[in-house]
């Protein structure tokens, strides 16, 4: 078991693992709705969306290449993101 860093993650919805396991997908509570982060096992984050309802998850293709995002309030389109 390992302990990461959270004091600054603030109230979390969702935590999922990237397709390599070395790093994490997190939803937390954001201003106007959430936001999908990507966290290292250090705790550190970078912002990938913000999103304006509560349902806002990062899921990773099995390669790690794409991540395919499920947003409640945005439009039906689909999206794909480079994972580098």
């Amino acid at each position: 078991m390992r302990i990461v860093p959270s004091a600054t993650l603030g109230t979390v919805f969702w935590i999922s693992w990237t397709a390599d396991q070395k790093k994490l997908f997190v939803t937390r509570k954001a201003q106007g709705g959430t936001e999908l982060l990507h966290v290292d096992l250090e705790g550190h984050t970078e912002s990938l969306r913000k999103c304006f309802g509560k349902i806002c998850f990062g899921f990773p293709s099995p390669d790690g290449r794409h991540l395919a995002i499920m947003d409640s309030k945005s439009t039906m389109n689909m999206w794909v993101m480079e994972n580098s």
